[in-house]
């Protein structure tokens, strides 16, 4: 039980200061006098407030520990309260359909159902990936997680050898459907290599390393034992997550360049932001009314990027006026009422504007040119970074 400080000793001041320049001599003797029983009684009074603040600081130290034991063992009270209250009793007895939340006894265990189940008599727990022990020492720290706080969650950094190599910081996520929390260790994973279990190995959970591709970057968790690992996969649902593990989340996204090195980057909570912006496109053209729409070819999993466009004219005869962009799956002119009226005269550049946009894969930026003259313009499109929500 928390204990209540106590009221804190009373601490006196010095009554009297004898001053040479304004007392008689009597009065700076009598000053004096009491100054020093003042300090007497005062240095009394400090010891027994420096005991006071040392045994206070105590208490205090040890409420917080009682604090965060008892926060603990509010955690594991409801955590056994939804286990108690999906619980259905001993696998052995079951039969037909189990979706989630849905919990058994089997073999001595308590085991979460991880997936929903046509017949839950055909899988076994201990035995198919479809479970989840919920009684070992391991896995009681999943469940005791408070992992919804996003300040917990773990983020990803260039490694020691930046073009391949994701360092992945320990932290505290729920799975992808929100059934555990995983407790995740510091690793380093390398982009370049097949996975394999542990830090400082091979992270591409399927295929090569490859140009210009965007690349996952998980937590995962073994069924069986609930070991916490970490990898890449291109698909964003982590379709190729290694045989035995079966939770997981996607804690951000990367992609790599012509040279099929990691674009470096810096991550602060859910926005991402390069080093350097990134070009993502770039065509020229000498007539009028021409619909420029580079494929992004990025899939940060419904992020929001943020895009800056830049325009460059050579030998231009009169004037150039650029509309607004537009995203899309598909080529099209921009509305009159996006019109942006960027104009551009023979051989000035400008950079047109930023414009932060959610896409898929599949999105293209359109923008149309009006020319008054002839002429030749080049337009680039280069990415700053991106906020990814990470859910």
């Amino acid at each position: 039980m928390a204990t209540l400080p106590t009221t804190p000793p009373n601490v006196g001041a010095i009554t009297v200061v004898p001053n040479r320049a304004t007392n008689t001599q009597a009065e700076l003797s009598n000053n004096t006098d009491t100054m020093l029983g003042d300090l007497i009684d005062l240095q009394t009074e400090q010891n027994a407030l420096s005991t006071w603040e040392a045994t206070t600081a105590n208490q205090v130290y040890n409420n917080a520990v009682e604090a965060s034991d008892s926060a603990v063992a509010a955690s594991y009270s409801a955590d056994s309260a939804a286990l108690s209250g999906n619980f259905v009793g001993a696998w052995s007895s079951q039969s037909g359909a189990a979706n989630k939340p849905y919990s058994v006894e089997h073999n001595n265990t308590a085991w979460l159902l991880l997936n929903n189940l046509v017949d839950v008599a055909l899988s076994e727990p201990g035995v198919s990936a479809d479970w989840f022990d919920a009684n070992s020492v391991s896995n009681q720290a999943l469940l005791l997680a408070s992992a919804t706080n996003k300040r917990q969650w773990p983020t990803i950094a260039n490694g020691n050898d930046d073009d391949h190599d994701i360092d992945f910081s320990a932290g505290k996520i729920p799975d992808s459907e929100g059934v555990i929390g995983i407790v995740s260790p510091a690793m380093t994973k390398r982009l370049d290599a097949s996975w394999a279990p542990g830090t400082n190995t091979g992270g591409l959970f399927s295929g090569v390393i490859a140009i210009q591709t965007t690349y996952h970057c998980f937590v995962i968790v073994k069924a069986s034992d609930g070991t916490v690992d970490a990898g890449f996969d291109t698909d964003p649902d982590c379709a190729n997550i290694p045989a035995g593990y079966v939770a997981y989340r996607r804690i951000g996204s990367i992609f790599t360049d012509a040279d099929s090195n990691i674009v470096p980057f810096t991550q602060r909570g859910d926005d991402f932001e390069l080093l350097s912006h990134y070009n993502i496109g770039n065509t020229s053209f000498s007539t009028s009314n021409q619909v420029h729409s580079p494929q992004l070819g990025l899939d940060i999993h419904g992020a929001g990027l943020l895009t800056s466009w830049y325009a460059f004219g050579v030998n231009i005869v009169g004037s150039i006026t650029f509309a607004k962009l537009s995203v899309s799956g598909s080529d099209q002119t921009p509305s009159a009422s996006s019109a942006y009226d960027a104009v551009l005269t023979s051989n000035s550049s400008i950079q047109g504007f930023s414009k932060r946009i959610n896409q898929g894969s599949g999105d293209k930026l359109n923008f149309i040119a009006s020319m008054t003259g002839a002429g030749d313009v080049v337009v680039a499109c280069t990415l700053a970074g991106w906020t990814d929500s990470r859910l």
